[in-house]
């Protein structure tokens, strides 16, 4: 067998490093075959492209060691793994508490085994809801395990799991983000409608009309986020109390006030109301508003306040 110096291989790589991964494929006439004829130059290319474990010879492909650098430098590269590592729970423990995506890639038998899934850690195997095999996404027992964690990945989900009160619910424990992917038939389901905007009251921008119109939801998600102002019901944008939550909260008040109607905006009673509130409302105020000496007031003992 050949031998390459070290330079010659460092010069080699680098050859191949700047063409693309075609170029690690042995049948290609720019490759040197002996880069696959000694475990010593696979490390080597496995450490510079992990995608080359597709062409490397089967017994490479076995090989543990090797597969897990593949693994690091590209975890898709898992794909071409021998089928015993594949089904080898333990190894491919090692690899996906630190690189989730192998486990797409995962013997099926392993990923429906309750006993398996329940040595990760539920936030790693998210790619499983997006991305895993429809034996696994179909399985509700095992979509709720991780659900609860990954309540964004709803998105993924099939319809007739997004219209499962189970899964929609944990999914939006977890994630307010979770209720824009919910069915239409939960659109106007008050308790889920709470969960959501109790943790982010924009939410409420994808909800039914009839949640949008009622007072204590919008509430809810107003207090919670001054942001929900542009999608609540025309019903109560000119609301002294629901716009005064808003501004409460500690999110999104520039946008809101923004938002206002300019009859709100110039209602020096409902001004005076809300500087009381948030001093840093003045600096948004128009100049005649400004002007008024009850608001002029009010700035200085905010002034005062701050001291």
């Amino acid at each position: 067998m050949a031998k390459l110096t070290d330079k010659k291989v460092i010069e080699l790589l680098t050859e191949l490093k700047q063409g693309d991964a075609e170029f690690y494929n042995p049948d290609n006439e720019n490759f040197d075959k002996i880069f696959y004829e000694e475990k010593k130059y696979v490390r080597y290319v496995l450490i510079a492209n992990g995608g080359a474990l597709e062409y490397v010879p089967d017994n490479f492909k076995e090989d543990k060691e090797l597969v897990e650098i593949a693994v690091c430098q590209d975890p898709d590269s898992f794909e071409y793994a021998s089928d015993s590592l594949k089904s080898d729970a333990n190894y491919i423990y090692t690899l996906a508490s630190s690189h989730g995506k192998v486990l797409l890639y995962a013997d099926k038998n392993l990923l429906l085994n309750v006993d398996f899934i329940d040595m990760f850690n539920p936030r790693s195997m998210d790619c499983l809801l997006e991305n895993g095999p429809s034996e696994f996404k179909e399985n509700k027992d095992l979509v709720l395990k991780l659900i609860k964690h990954c309540g964004a990945y709803l998105e993924y989900l099939s319809d007739d799991f997004k219209n499962d009160y189970d899964i929609v619910s944990s999914a939006i424990r977890d994630t307010a983000y979770a209720y824009r992917h919910i069915s239409d038939n939960f659109k106007s389901n008050k308790d889920l409608a709470r969960l959501a905007f109790m943790q982010n009251g924009s939410a409420i921008e994808f909800a039914s009309d009839e949640i949008k119109e009622d007072r204590d939801l919008v509430k809810i998600a107003i207090a919670n986020d001054a942001g929900a102002y542009p999608y609540i019901s025309d019903t109560f944008k000119m609301d002294d109390e629901i716009i005064l939550l808003g501004l409460k909260s500690a999110c999104n008040v520039s946008t809101l006030y923004e938002d206002l109607p300019l009859e709100k905006k110039t209602d020096i009673e409902f001004i005076k109301k809300a500087v009381s509130i948030d001093s840093e409302l003045i600096d948004w105020l128009g100049s005649d508003v400004k002007k008024d000496p009850e608001i002029k007031m009010i700035k200085k003992v905010h002034e005062i306040s701050a001291w």
